[in-house]
């Protein structure tokens, strides 16, 4: 049975990284080249999992808020339990191999035992979580049509800025940083980050010791602070995300299709699809299209359940900004007012759920502008209900909950978060153990 689901998955990903971009978008659509229709993804990798990975690290991107991902060597003693709390908070553990060999020294066989190896260790210590993508030891790569046998996406160290499309997902590159590399300071960095902007690129960090340790070219934690300060000032237009976040939300963007199917004076009807795993490409991608001259107000709906939106106005021509998740039923954008209550409603920001999938237990972390009334809901595909929690009203700022879903049988769930009349969403995968 074993052998027959890896092959399942080998099959898939050779499909989903030999698809030509052959993405139907109908007209007067567009899907963001990056979430929220931001001017550069930006990912920050850690290798060799080092002792200050996560004593200090780590610590620096909760500060802001920003998640990261760990390319763990699974031979050389990781700290499994640090690991599991770090992915409990959406940071992504990704393989480095085993044992960190040279895999232009080594035989196929070698080769696949290694990548096979680490991938199945990572997946058995960190529960809730799919160890999905891969970094090359000595970023030698060896032959990367092995690798696409097992993971989505493999990473290197050519020194450039990846295009919004990588040509070879398999290669990616990335830009050394701390003492031994071209990125030092927090001034470095910042410059790096601003030449990704002009074309919509995809800049990877690769890091590996953080101050006084034992480590190949640290840098220095002041250093990195101020620069995640920088990037915290600009977050309404840099998108930072995990490896693997950034890889899946490519293949959607590039391989969605999106088709009307209604337009009149009432409503737009349209469908998000995909041929991908839906258990794996599962993301929101971010979705922009030119409202009707007459429209003043709408909502919008996917599958019966109410999406945040954004109205934006550009040379006098309104347009609507959401997310919407592939292949999760229609969309339908209806021009009415959504009803508004007395009560001020708030606006929530930097929405996150994590882990994605999970096993037990789901945290949730929100920013308030304002107070509101808060209660979150479990249901299924069908819109019953399972699960309910009244957090009552939350003052302003930052806000977090946890909320145990080891009692659902379900193999996917809708959790809804209430803000006062406004309702937002994820589809979060469920992990039986």
């Amino acid at each position: 049975m074993r052998n027959s689901l890896n092959t399942i998955f080998i099959i898939c990903s050779l499909l989903i990284f030999t698809l030509p971009l052959t993405a139907q978008i109908s007209e007067g659509y567009q899907i963001a080249t990056w979430k929220d229709f931001k001017e550069a993804a930006v990912t920050y990798t850690w290798d060799d999992n080092s002792a200050n990975h996560l004593t200090v690290a780590q610590p620096l991107f909760d500060k802001y808020d920003f998640n990261t991902t760990f390319f763990v060597t699974t031979n050389f003693s990781p700290d499994w339990e640090g690991f599991q709390a770090a992915a409990d908070m959406g940071h992504e553990v990704a393989s480095h191999s085993m044992n960190h060999y040279d895999y232009t020294q080594m035989t196929e066989a070698d080769r696949r035992h290694e990548l096979e190896g680490s991938k199945s260790a990572i997946n058995s210590k960190i529960s809730g979580g799919q160890c999905l993508t891969f970094a090359y030891p000595y970023c030698n790569v060896g032959a990367d049509n092995e690798t696409d046998d097992y993971y989505l996406s493999a990473r290197t160290c050519q020194g450039y800025i990846e295009k919004s499309t990588p040509d070879n997902m398999m290669q990616v590159s990335s830009i050394v940083c701390g003492s031994q590399g071209p990125v030092k300071t927090s001034i470095d960095f910042n410059n790096k980050v601003e030449e990704a902007t002009p074309t919509k690129g995809w800049l990877v960090f690769l890091l590996h010791g953080i101050d006084n340790e034992q480590a190949f070219s640290p840098v220095d934690s002041g250093e990195f602070d101020a620069h995640l300060n920088y990037m915290d000032q600009n977050r309404d237009r840099l998108w930072v995300s995990t490896y693997s976040e950034t890889v899946r939300y490519i293949s959607e963007r590039d391989h969605s299709n999106l088709t009307e199917i209604v337009f009149d004076d009432k409503e737009i009807v349209f469908q998000l699809t995909h041929q991908m795993d839906p258990n794996i490409f599962n993301l929101p991608i971010t979705i922009k299209r030119k409202l009707p001259m007459a429209w003043e107000d709408v909502k919008v709906e996917q599958s019966n359940q109410l999406v945040n939106h954004q109205i934006i106005v550009d040379a006098d021509t309104s347009y609507i900004v959401f997310d919407a998740i592939p292949n999760y039923g229609n969309v339908v954008i209806s021009n009415q007012t959504v009803p508004n209550s007395n009560q001020d409603v708030s606006v929530i920001q930097n929405l996150k759920m994590f882990p994605n999938p999970v096993s037990s237990l789901l945290n949730i972390k929100f920013y308030l502008e304002s107070s509101a009334e808060v209660k979150i809901e479990i249901k299924n595909v069908l819109g019953q209900k399972l699960l309910g929690q009244k957090l009552g009203v939350l003052g302003s700022g930052k806000q977090s909950s946890s909320i145990a879903l080891n009692s659902i049988q379900e193999n996917m769930v809708l959790v809804e978060v209430h803000i006062g009349e406004m309702v937002y969403y994820e589809k979060i995968i469920l992990k039986k153990e």
